[in-house]
């Protein structure tokens, strides 16, 4: 399933160069947007990823 889209489009073009680079975003059902997760990276031990709230 697709997800909706940002309402400010230079928030929208950072989303999209993020998924384009393996980044995950999951939406939420009110406030903030979502999250965005990097890909982790299995060669280095302990990486657990980061993680970055998306506001309105």
């Amino acid at each position: 399933m697709a997800r909706t889209k940002h309402s400010k489009k230079d928030i929208e073009a950072a989303l999209k160069h993020a998924e384009e680079h393996g980044w995950r975003i999951e939406l939420s059902n009110g406030h903030p947007y979502g999250k965005m997760y990097c890909p982790s990276i299995p060669k280095l031990p302990g990486n657990a990823g980061f993680s970055k709230t998306i506001s309105h």
